[in-house]
């Protein structure tokens, strides 16, 4: 989105850490590298620092000393090393890099009485100093301010208002009414310090100085937006009730009421907002009011786990206590519950500040669902049911919002309430596009699922190009090779069990072949170029490079496996009988069942990276077939996780062996942390019961049945060779006892 300027505004959020904290120069104009006409003297420069007062007046007596003589060139001054050469006009119009006067530097090292002494001597002898500025714009009233030289800005203001040698009063407000490059006076570095003696010196001298600059932040802006006490902002507006409550980008006080740290601006907004109402309802340069700003902020910001956590707590167990008659003592949060919250303090104030947009057409209930601010949008819809059919620029509402900002808090808090979700969730933007189609078409399998709970979304609703969410779905999926823990391929068979309900295999569209050819056929009625072959020829080419590199890294793995087995089948556990016994040579635990179990396992490991490795030769070869080389590269990929699983259960049972004689519970602890890492890899699982879970309020217990076979099957088919490594030694067990 963009202003009607063409610039990009930031986000509200983005701007509560640093709006107006610190101002930039314009590039260009501060720090430069230009060097000053005449350079300070480095013993006048040092005099400065350390307020050596005599020998700055022995600096500045040996020019008087030397008025009448004859001078040189500047050219010859600049380049003589000599401390007592003539200078072109004075020793004292010498400057830092930075362009720092020797009053600056004065002014900026301390406020002692050695320090005042010092500046006293410097103004005698020149007195435009102090309406000297640096590259900065800096007077060096700004320079003691900065760094809280509260004592130096009161002895430079005696200065400047001194009966002999002093300015007159309108010469001294404008003094004190200089800006530097920042749009900043003297009276914005005592706000930033808190100095309230500073403040009053100032204000004492220049009553009307808060009002300016005329652009850009002003005092009281940083005193509402930065200081902690808000006395400090309320001393400014008793001394001048005239005063700017302008802010830098249009903002003003109420803006920097609600930016402030959320544990006081509840408070800072109540006093603002006591002093001009009618600044709640100015919006900013990019049309944001204080609102826009406000919504964000009250989002309380938590970790996906917690979140999760808290939203099963809330929705099944608390259920669950209700439906067995029982109850906890949870008070569930609505928007009358958050009297304290910016949002209600500003809705409060103006109820129709919630219907007024951004220069983007975007609404403050649109911001709220960007940043997941569940808060405030209960507020809005609480105090205005009707903000629901609020649209923006695009003709979205704040569900198609937070379905792009992934705000899952607010999808489900829609999706729950059957009131709510029949009035919006199906609502169609300028290009017809429901929240539904726009998380199918960002692939946000997340947002699709919580979408998918509420019975009101219509799966089959068209958009303006006659696209359902399922055909955006298909158009969606990537051409060529693909994994199946796709997103597109869960949300395309989340959409088909919620439309048809049944799985999506069931179904001709979804047939491999065909699905290929009517995805190709529509991208060709969308005006793409080229034959069906030639893209067909494109895409095998762009695959072979991917088999290739697969074949690289799939094929390391699976000689390594093959290397460890073969080396664990010659270093048996328990060793070797020695040669005196009748069976010398033979392993020690033969005839135990876990060592027969040990080495069907190591066999197998043996066995699957073997083969594994065989069929990455082919597929790793260009000249082989497309199809075979992804046979074989399908193929090698199963048998590698079948071999690494041997091999757990392998290390698993060697450990096994050796320790139960001594120590059965560490043996069986054994076995059961590598029983854990068995169960790493099945991701396929974890989405599908996520998958069941959430259609199981759409359509109930159905969904575990039409699951059941993806679910059971996806669960026990990587255990099969587990089969022959436990039941194998166990049949033969039995028929060696029978």
């Amino acid at each position: 989105m963009s202003s009607d300027k063409g610039e990009k505004p930031p986000h509200p959020a983005s701007e509560a850490a640093n709006e107006g904290v610190h101002p930039e120069p314009p590039k260009g104009e501060a720090h430069s590298e230009r060097k000053p006409k005449v350079v300070m003297r480095p013993k006048l420069l040092r005099a400065a620092r350390r307020a050596d007062y005599q020998q700055l007046k022995d600096l500045l007596q040996i020019r008087d000393e030397r008025r009448d003589a004859p001078t040189t060139t500047q050219d010859i001054v600049l380049n003589v090393d000599t401390e007592g050469a003539d200078d072109p006009r004075s020793i004292l119009e010498g400057t830092t890099f930075q362009g720092d006067s020797a009053l600056h530097v004065v002014a900026t090292s301390g406020d002692g009485d050695n320090f005042k002494d010092c500046a006293t001597l410097i103004y005698g002898k020149a007195r435009h100093l102090l309406k000297a500025t640096n590259n900065d714009g800096d007077t060096p009233f700004h320079c003691a301010a900065r760094v809280g030289n509260g004592n130096m800005v009161t002895h430079l203001l005696t200065l400047a208002t001194a009966r002999d040698g002093g300015y007159q009063q309108q010469e001294v407000e404008e003094l004190l009414r200089t800006e530097n490059l920042r749009h900043e006076t003297v009276l914005h570095e005592a706000v930033r310090l808190a100095n309230k003696h500073m403040i009053d010196e100032l204000m004492m001298v220049d009553p009307k100085l808060a009002r300016h600059p005329s652009n850009g932040a002003s005092p009281l802006y940083l005193a509402v937006r930065l200081v902690e006490d808000i006395k400090v902002a309320e001393k400014l507006h008793e001394n001048d009730r005239d005063l700017s409550c302008l802010g830098p980008k249009g903002q003003n006080i109420v803006h920097a009421a609600v930016l402030q740290n959320i544990d006081v601006c509840s408070f800072r907004l109540n006093k603002v907002l006591g002093w001009n109402m009618d600044l709640v309802r100015e919006g900013d340069q990019y049309g944001r009011t204080p609102l826009h700003f406000a919504a964000p902020i009250d989002h309380v910001h938590i970790s996906n786990s917690r979140k999760l956590l808290i939203f099963i707590f809330r929705k099944y167990i608390v259920r669950c206590f209700k439906f067995l008659g029982w109850s906890l003592p949870i008070r569930e949060t609505n928007g009358d519950n958050n009297k304290d919250r910016l949002t209600a303090i500003l809705m409060d104030a103006d109820e129709s500040l919630a219907y007024q947009p951004d220069n983007n057409g975007s609404f403050p209930i649109h911001i709220a669902a960007s940043e997941d601010s569940l808060d405030a949008v209960k507020i809005f819809l609480t105090k205005n049911p009707d903000c629901v059919n609020l649209r923006n620029a695009q003709g979205r509402t704040f569900l198609h919002v937070a379905v792009e900002e992934e705000s899952y808090e607010i999808i489900l808090h829609v999706c729950w309430s059957k009131r709510l979700a029949a009035r919006i969730v199906n609502m169609q933007d300028n290009d017809g596009n429901t929240a539904l189609h726009l998380a199918v078409a960002a692939g946000d399998l997340d947002a699709v699922l919580h979408l998918l709970m509420n019975p009101k979304v219509e799966i089959n609703c068209l958009n303006y190009e006659g696209l359902t969410p399922l055909d955006i779905s298909l158009r969606r999926e990537p051409q060529g090779l693909r994994h199946e823990l796709n997103k597109q391929n869960w949300i395309r068979q989340s959409l088909y069990i919620a439309a048809y309900g049944k799985v999506p295999c069931a179904h001709p569209r979804f047939d491999n072949c065909k699905q290929k050819v009517c995805f190709c056929k529509r991208i060709t009625e969308n005006g793409n170029s080229g034959s069906k072959d030639d893209r067909e020829n494109a895409h095998e080419q762009k695959d072979s490079k991917t088999i290739t590199e697969s074949t690289q890294v799939m094929g390391i793995c699976s000689t390594l496996i093959a290397t460890v087995a073969f080396a664990a089948a010659f270093t048996l556990p328990g060793g070797y009988r020695a040669d005196d016994h009748p069976n010398g040579g033979t392993p020690t635990f033969i005839g135990s069942y876990a060592f027969m179990a040990f080495v069907f396992s190591i066999t197998s490991a043996f066995i699957f990276s073997l083969l594994a490795t065989f069929s990455l030769v082919y597929s790793g070869m260009a000249k082989v077939d497309y199809e075979i080389r992804l046979q074989q590269l399908n193929s090698a990929n199963g048998l590698v996780w079948r071999s690494i699983r041997c091999l757990l259960a392998a290390f698993a049972l060697g450990l096994y062996v050796v320790l139960d004689p001594v120590s059965h519970w560490t043996a069986l602890i054994v076995c059961v942390m590598c029983s854990i890492g068995l169960l790493y890899g099945h991701v396929e699982v974890v989405t599908q019961i996520k998958l069941a879970m959430f259609l199981h309020v759409r359509i109930g217990f159905k969904i575990w049945w039409i699951l059941r076979s993806k679910i059971i099957g996806q669960f026990l088919r990587p255990f099969w060779p587990f089969i022959i490594i436990f039941g194998l030694p166990a049949y033969l067990k039995w028929r060696h006892q029978h």
